[in-house]
Order: structure tokens, then C-alpha cells, then sequence
């Protein structure tokens, strides 16, 4: 697994575990929806 891969996985994890949603990460960020989407995939 690359490093950006592994970085990637820990995000979603650590996001699920705080039960953060896209959404949220997005208004956050200042991004739509499904930009944070397609960086997480």
C-alpha cells in the first residue's frame, strides 16, 4: 500500500470513528460533497 493509500484509510477511519459524514468534512474543507467523496476513493 502506498503511502497516500494508507494516509486515505486512516482518514476514513478515524472520520468513522467521530461519525463525521462527508458532508461535514466537505463544509469544512470548503469543498462540495463529491469532491470529498473522490479524494476518499
Amino acid at each position: 500500500m502506498s503511502a497516500s493509500a494508507a494516509l486515505i484509510d486512516t482518514l476514513k477511519r478515524e472520520l468513522k470513528a467521530q461519525g463525521a459524514t462527508y458532508a461535514a468534512v466537505a463544509r469544512a474543507l470548503g469543498m462540495s460533497e463529491a469532491s470529498v467523496k473522490r479524494m476518499f476513493s
